[in-house]
């Protein structure tokens, strides 16, 4: 895997573990080992923009029916918007 795909596991990781407390790039930097802080910024913007990317994964992954379907768009994005907004 690529820097990219490890941010975003490692970020995955992070919310499953934690969904209740605040997630900081160094924990996902963390979950992600082989990478560094600046590869967030490089390849997703932001740490909020990552996490994003994260939630609509573990959507995909929990309620996936298999079938490869991925939740796009502003209606996806305006939801994991939603839920960061908690924390």
């Amino acid at each position: 895997m690529g820097h990219r795909e490890d941010l975003l596991a490692g970020a995955v990781r992070r919310l499953r573990e934690r969904v209740t407390q605040h997630t900081t790039a160094r924990d996902i930097r963390n979950k992600a080992s082989s990478t560094n802080l600046a590869s967030i910024g490089y390849h997703y913007g932001s740490t909020k923009a990552l996490l994003n990317a994260a939630v609509l994964t573990a959507m995909d992954d929990f309620g996936g029916d298999g079938a490869g379907h991925r939740r796009t768009g502003p209606r996806a994005e305006a939801l994991a918007e939603q839920f960061l907004s908690e924390f």
